[in-house]
């Protein structure tokens, strides 16, 4: 697959997997965020194009990236509405991340699965 066609696919596929997800997590809080939030959308979508990007050209960054990533929203209190269920909202948070993270590997992976090996390779040195 070409690189550019795993990033789209990376950003909008990523969306609408960890979107519905949420969605469906939220159910029981009975909250009303809408599946598109112009928020969610742009910053869901940078996150996944840097994961995608870094997979097949600096693997040996992605993981530092991604815990880093996950640090900073976490401590940014990333979906915080200050709710009662703020424990269970951040469980939520962190399926909905892991989501579209997931997919955003995934779609790098199917660009460039030599970079897996590489990766194995540097890490080893």
């Amino acid at each position: 697959m070409e690189f550019w066609a795993a990033l789209l696919l990376s950003i909008f596929v990523g969306h609408l997997a960890a979107g519905v997800a949420v969605w469906l997590l939220r159910i029981p809080y009975e909250t009303h965020n809408p599946l598109v939030n112009p928020l969610n959308v742009a910053v869901g979508g940078i996150e996944r194009a840097v994961v995608t990007t870094l997979f097949v050209y600096a693997p040996s960054l992605l993981a530092g990236f991604i815990g880093g990533w996950m640090a900073l929203k976490f401590a940014a209190s990333w979906e915080n509405d200050g709710s009662d269920h703020l424990k269970d909202r951040r469980l939520v948070f962190i399926v909905g991340s892991a989501i579209s993270l997931g997919v955003a590997v995934w779609m790098g992976y199917l660009a460039a699965p030599e970079s897996l090996a590489q990766w194995a390779i540097d890490r080893d040195r």
